[in-house]
Order: structure tokens, then sequence, then C-alpha cells
């Protein structure tokens, strides 16, 4: 018997349904590989097909862990940013998570009642790292702050979050790296599991007029061209 897995030989022109018999040997004799945008496109609904699944997947799985009592954290899109962590029971951050904002920048952290609150870091794509503690959104108290160039800067806040000092401390750390997967700079030592943000799938423009999305992101769905990326991982660099 004929292994259930072996695939088919493919159907000729002729025994193909509903082709009309002047455009039999045409077909046949066409390349599917001729035209690239085609393979392109093609190739596009693969890899997104494959993300939505994947998306679906950790969907239905965070689902099932809440169910049971077992979830640990959530992800949660507020306006254009991600925050995944520890959520109250009006789904707003509240407790330890990670807060990744539109520009690229993240803030990893404590959380209370959806704003930023406890000890924190906060990362730009620039390179630049501030450690300290936020209450109500805003800094306050001393801060440690270490720049593109790896200078580490000292800086104080007052309870309504205004920078009264600044100072350089002496010290200073390797410069930072750059990213092989999304080219943000990034200091190796404030590196996260959701530093790094991309698109698996590409982004497919709205070709009707009457339309008012611009376009949507075949990987994960998202109606925005400017969102960073649906892939959360580490910042990587290129061996």
């Amino acid at each position: 018997a004929a292994c259930p897995l072996q695939a088919a030989a493919p159907a000729t022109a002729s025994e193909r349904p509903g082709v009309p018999a002047q455009q039999k040997s045409a077909q046949a004799d066409e390349n599917p590989y001729d035209n690239p945008w085609a393979a392109a496109a093609e190739a596009d609904e693969i890899i997104g097909a494959f993300a939505q699944a994947n998306h679906m997947a950790q969907v239905r799985s965070q689902k099932h862990d809440e169910r049971q009592g077992t979830a640990t954290e959530k992800v949660v899109r507020i306006g254009e940013a991600l925050y995944v962590g520890e959520t109250s029971g009006k789904g707003q951050p509240n407790g330890k998570g990670s807060l990744l904002l539109p520009d690229g920048s993240t803030h990893v952290g404590g959380f209370k009642d959806g704003r930023a609150h406890g000890s924190g870091v906060y990362t730009t794509t620039a390179g630049i790292v501030a450690i300290g503690g936020w209450q109500n959104n805003l800094r306050v108290g001393l801060f440690e702050q270490i720049d593109k160039a790896g200078v580490v800067w000292t800086e104080r806040y007052n309870q309504e979050g205004k920078k009264i000092a600044r100072k350089k401390t002496g010290e200073e750390r390797e410069p930072p790296a750059t990213c092989s997967r999304c080219s943000a700079l990034f200091h190796t030592t404030h590196n996260h599991g959701h530093a790094c943000r991309q698109h698996r799938g590409n982004w497919i423009a709205n070709r009707d007029e009457d339309q008012k999305v611009e376009g949507i992101w075949a990987c994960c769905g998202s109606r925005s061209a400017a969102d960073k990326g649906c892939d959360l991982g580490e910042h990587r660099i290129s061996a």
C-alpha cells in the first residue's frame, strides 16, 4: 500500500476541471516560479498563517492557564503600547511586568493600577538606561543613568518628578551593542526577554481606496504600520 504521507502527483492541465481546451497547453508550459511577486506573496501567506497559528496557540494556552489558576503573566494592548506581566482584576498592569512603548523603549519593573510604581529600569533604542524608583508614573528620588557612550550619571528627582540634580559618577561601562534583529542599541547588562520586537510576517498594504485601514500585518493582524512587532525576545548580537 502507498504511504499515506506520500504526496500525489500534480494534476496536468488536461486533468484540471474547468480549464478551457485552448488554455491547457499554455498552462502546462508555465513555470510557477517565473513570477517572483507571486512566489513572495505565497511565502508571506505561509509565514503569516504559521505565525497566526502560533499566536492563537499562545492565546489559548494563556486562557487555559487562567482557568486553571496557573497563569503567571498576561499580554495587554494599551493603545499602541504592549504590556506583558501581572495585571489587576480590571486587566490593568499591576505587579511586575514589562511595558513596551511604541517608540521601542521599554520599562521593566513594578506597576500599580496601570502606572509605573516601584523600582524599575527604563531603556531606549538609542542605548540609554535609567534605573531607579517610580511613584505614580513619575521618577522620584535617586536615579542612575547610563548614556549611549557608556558614561554613568546620577540624577535626582523631586516628588513632582522634576529633575533637580545631575552629575557624572566617573564610572564608564561598555558602549551599547547593536541588535542584529531590530537594530536597536542596547547594554548587554540590561537585556531582557521582551526587549526586542519584530514581525514574522510582512506588512500588507490595503489597495482598496474606500477602506480607512492602511493595511495589516500578516503575522498578528495589527492594523498599525508603526507597530514594532508581535515576536518578542532578547536583543541579539550577530556572530
